[in-house]
């Protein structure tokens, strides 16, 4: 009983990282889209005197 137990408890953490780890990789995910949107729409950069502003 005791070692079913423990194969449960390995199972559930494994299951835990296996999520932390998906978390992590979609917020890099996000942050990576987010940056490169930015960079399409050139919010991100300065505007310079021949190119009028957007906003």
């Amino acid at each position: 009983m005791g070692e079913n137990q423990e194969s449960i408890r390995l199972l559930h953490t494994i299951r835990n990282m296996l999520i932390g780890i998906g978390l992590m990789v979609s917020a890099l995910g996000l942050l990576a889209f987010g940056y490169l949107f930015a960079e399409s729409t050139n919010l991100l950069q300065p505007c310079s005197s021949s190119a009028p502003c957007c906003f």
